[in-house]
C-alpha cells in the first residue's frame, strides 16, 4: 500500500451526543477565604477519587455580585492543582463567559432553559395588485366529518393441541395430571 494514499471516502471521525457522568461543583459562596480552604480539604482528603475527574462548575446558586467577585482563573487553577479537570461552567452570567472561554471551559445551558438565537424577521411575500374587476371566489366546501369504525377486539386463539383452556396461559397440561386445570411450563 502506498504511504501517501489517503482514503477520502472513509470519514475520519463521527460527532455523536452522549450522556456522561461528570462531577458538579455547586458553588454557594465565592469568597476566597471560605471557598479555597474548603476545596483543598474536601478534594485533598480523596485525591485518588477526584484524580483526573471531569468537573462542571455550577454557579446557579451564586447571585450577581458573588459571580462578579469570582476570580475564575484562580478557581480553575486551584481545581487543576488538586487534580480535577474543570470542563465547563453552568449558570454563569454573561460577565463570566469570556473568562470561561479563556480558561478553556465550555459554557453549558441551565437545564430547562432554552437557548435562543435571534433570527431575522420573516420577509413578507410580495403582494400582487388586485385585478380591477375581480370575480367572486367559488364557495369553499366544508369538510364532512367521517366516523371511523371502532377497533376490532382480538379474540384469544384456541389452545394448542393438548394445551390448557385458560387465557392467556398456552402451556401444555401434564399428561397424567389429576386436575385438568393445572398447567405446567413447557420446559418441564
Amino acid at each position: 500500500m502506498n504511504a501517501s494514499y489517503k482514503p477520502v471516502d472513509i470519514p475520519a471521525f463521527d460527532c455523536k451526543g452522549s450522556v456522561l457522568t461528570v462531577m458538579v461543583l455547586h458553588l454557594r459562596d465565592t469568597e476566597p477565604e471560605i471557598l479555597y480552604p474548603q476545596l483543598e480539604e474536601k478534594i485533598g482528603r480523596a485525591r485518588a477519587f477526584f484524580a483526573n475527574a471531569p468537573m462542571l462548575i455550577d454557579l446557579r446558586s451564586v447571585d450577581g455580585p458573588g459571580q462578579a467577585a469570582l476570580d475564575l482563573p484562580t478557581l480553575v487553577a486551584t481545581l487543576r492543582d488538586l487534580g480535577v479537570v474543570p470542563v465547563g461552567l453552568r449558570g454563569a452570567l454573561p460577565l463570566l463567559h469570556e473568562a470561561a472561554r479563556e480558561a478553556g471551559l465550555g459554557l453549558l445551558a441551565v437545564p430547562g432553559v432554552e437557548r435562543t438565537v435571534a433570527a431575522a424577521p420573516p420577509e413578507e411575500p410580495a403582494r400582487e395588485p388586485a385585478p380591477a374587476a375581480a370575480e367572486p371566489a367559488p364557495p369553499v366546501e366544508e369538510p364532512v366529518p367521517v366516523e371511523e369504525p371502532a377497533p376490532a377486539v382480538a379474540e384469544p386463539a384456541p389452545p394448542a393441541e393438548g394445551g390448557c383452556a385458560r387465557s392467556p396461559c398456552r402451556r401444555r397440561r401434564r399428561p397424567q395430571s389429576p386436575s385438568p386445570s393445572r398447567c405446567v411450563r413447557a420446559s418441564r
